[in-house]
């Protein structure tokens, strides 16, 4: 992890904590029991002799887990935000940083895993603990106006297909 994406996972923990509720909890993961869930959603530890490793950002209300996903051969790039939905739905790259998530979420989408696209809750964007949140971050949001369907497209297109390894490891 970077020093940028590291301060964004502190600010968005911090956030959750102080300010919340999103749709997202933004939450620590707590290191003995990572590794634990990661096998029980992968149904064995087969994934770890991967070499791919998954940071938590958060849990939406269903249980799916938006996470960092470092891979062997991502280079100097930027980790992409996959989802793991908590029955195994909606399971992509979400996002090409973490900054882009962040982007997407305070701009009122969250990933619905039943449809596999992003879906804009207009609520949310009157939610001051988002504005309070969109404020904080605003320095670290990715830059612009963007469809985020297209951009979780692009994002896949950047880097290998993640559903077709996420199928090779779930016994």
């Amino acid at each position: 992890m970077n020093s940028k994406v590291d301060r964004l996972l502190l600010l968005l923990r911090e956030s959750f904590k102080s300010d919340g509720p999103f749709h997202v909890e933004f939450r620590a993961r707590v290191e003995d029991d990572w590794p634990k869930t990661l096998d029980y959603w992968f149904g064995s530890a087969r994934w770890r002799r991967s070499g791919h490793m998954f940071e938590l950002v958060g849990v939406d209300s269903t249980g799916g887990m938006y996470c960092l996903w470092d891979y062997p051969d991502i280079s100097d790039a930027p980790s992409p935000v996959v989802f793991l939905g908590s029955e195994g739905e909606g399971v992509c790259v979400v996002a090409r940083s973490l900054p882009e998530l962040l982007h997407i979420l305070t701009d009122g989408y969250h990933w619905d895993g039943l449809s596999e696209k992003y879906v804009r809750d207009e609520s949310l964007l009157f939610v001051e603990a988002l504005d309070a949140l969109r404020r904080k971050a605003s320095g670290d949001l990715a830059s612009g106006e963007h469809d985020p369907n297209k951009a979780a497209i692009e994002a896949r297109a950047g880097h290998p297909n993640f559903k077709a390894w996420v199928d090779g490891q779930i016994d």
